[in-house]
């Protein structure tokens, strides 16, 4: 089996550590350890594969650093207070079945309930991430993790082994204070430009950020994601929507270099209506930032498909499609390809047995649906004459409560999924499909390899320097 390294695009190893920090007395402590591993359980994943609920470390650091993940692009989230809130229930009890299905602990979700403040709950999240511990022994060896500043020659990777490099980004740029009309807080313009300001002049300040999320935001409309919880939880105001004139100012203080080096604009999320806005906005003002989403999935089809089904994909509007990813590759963006499997194909391909099917099948068919990602992107890129294989990374979403594939289940077994995609890798090159002869020369192992570190890198690189 060979050694892959990592780079995760998308991963939430602070947002249930940081939520046990709220609890009262000593019986939480570890659990509010960044490097605190919780492994799987026979009773977790049981409950895992029956309810989809995630109750184990996926992205702790100590798992990453041991299963050689060298770039963590780590994602701040304070929630949305929209999570919290059922209408036919009382909020105590909303508050405990929360905590349960999240595993941020019950009084961080009470604490979620009452502010009104999103931009200092980041500040928080922030600093609990500045303030955990940089070394930890693992079985005699010592591990480390640092920020990775702009600028900062990545070279030096191969000098530190065991090394971490973290870069902030956040996830919803409701933490600049908007969308909490409906808890008695207007978003105020000069409030939001001046918590973009003091994002900018942050020592970890982001590299980028998701405009949109789950709930409104007063700056531009969102993609349903909450499916199944439509009895449960409502984010019907402003879905689909385009942008705010708000939410305009709001890109253009981002990527300005006026206040500090940009902000790059992460596409998840958006609406599909918000997302053309945006692109037809790019092209208008002959912006040079690159288009990135650092965790999503492909519907499969074009624009003109839209609304039609596909046998191997989610057709979902929060996945994207082939112009989208063309854009994409030409800007010198990443696409993070998500474990999430509601996202990544049709119900019926991953649904997972509770009982049934040897653990060798079931990582080879999960691989396989990932795969089906990979495979459809390299097609598009090679279509439009870009190279197949420079753009997508891994974009995991581990620990921010998702329903991961089967056997695929935490950056453990990252290396595994690496080494089942070499086997789909060869088989696919050795039939010769792609056109260009630069697309199907590589190696299976070349392939998995800009994957699973090289894309991201080179991303890192790129763009990590300051004004692009």
């Amino acid at each position: 089996m060979i050694e892959f390294e990592f780079a995760d695009l998308h991963c939430h190893p602070t947002l249930k550590t940081y939520g046990r920090t709220f609890d009262k007395g000593s019986s939480s402590k570890g659990k509010s350890d960044i490097w605190h591993q919780k492994k799987p359980t026979f009773h977790a994943l049981f409950l895992q594969r029956l309810t989809g609920i995630t109750r184990f470390s996926q992205a702790d650091f100590s798992s990453m650093l041991s299963s050689r993940v060298r770039f963590a692009f780590v994602s701040l989230y304070p929630f949305e207070k929209g999570f919290f809130f059922t209408p036919w229930l009382p909020d105590h009890i909303s508050a405990r079945l929360a905590a349960w299905v999240t595993s941020i602990g019950f009084h961080r979700v009470t604490y979620l309930q009452r502010h009104k403040n999103y931009f200092e709950d980041l500040m928080g999240e922030l600093r609990f991430l500045e303030e955990s511990p940089r070394n930890c022994y693992l079985n005699g060896t010592k591990y480390s993790w640092s920020f990775l500043k702009p600028g900062q020659k990545t070279s030096c990777i191969e000098k530190r082994p065991n090394h971490l490099y973290v870069i902030p980004t956040i996830e919803g740029a409701h933490i600049l204070n908007t969308g909490l009309r409906e808890y008695g807080r207007k978003a105020s313009h000069g409030e939001v430009l001046d918590n973009i300001r003091q994002l900018k002049k942050l020592e970890n300040a982001p590299f980028f950020i998701t405009l949109a999320h789950n709930f409104n935001n007063d700056l531009c409309g969102h993609a349903p994601s909450l499916n199944g919880l439509g009895g449960i939880l409502d984010q019907s105001e402003n879905m689909g929507t385009g942008f705010t004139e708000l939410g305009w100012e709001v890109i253009r203080h981002l990527l300005d270099p006026e206040w500090g080096r940009p902000i790059y604009i992460d596409l998840k999320h958006m609406s599909l209506k918000a997302r053309k806005e945006f692109y037809a906005w790019h092209r208008n003002t002959q912006c040079a930032a690159p288009f990135l989403v650092s965790h999503g999935a492909f519907t499969g089809l074009t624009f003109d498909e839209s609304g039609e089904r596909t046998p191997l994909f989610a057709d979902d509007e929060i996945n994207f499609y082939d112009e989208e990813l063309v854009l994409l590759a030409r800007s010198g963006g990443v696409f993070g390809l998500q474990l999430d499997a509601k996202r990544l194909a049709p119900k019926a391909d991953i649904r997972k047995s509770v009982f049934s099917g040897t653990a060798k099948d079931q990582v080879y068919k999960s691989a396989g649906i990932f795969w089906n990602q990979i495979r459809h992107a390299a097609e598009v890129l090679d279509a439009h004459n870009l190279p197949a294989w420079d753009t997508l990374c891994i974009g995991s979403d581990f620990d921010g409560t998702i329903d991961p594939l089967e056997r695929i289940w935490s950056v453990r077994e990252f290396n595994i999924l690496a080494n089942e995609l070499m086997k789909y890798a060869k088989a696919y090159l050795k039939a010769g499909t792609l056109k260009q002869v630069r697309n199907r020369t590589l190696s299976a192992e070349e392939v998995v390899r800009k994957l699973t570190l090289e894309n991201a890198e080179r991303f890192v690189i790129q763009f990590w320097q300051g004004v692009p």
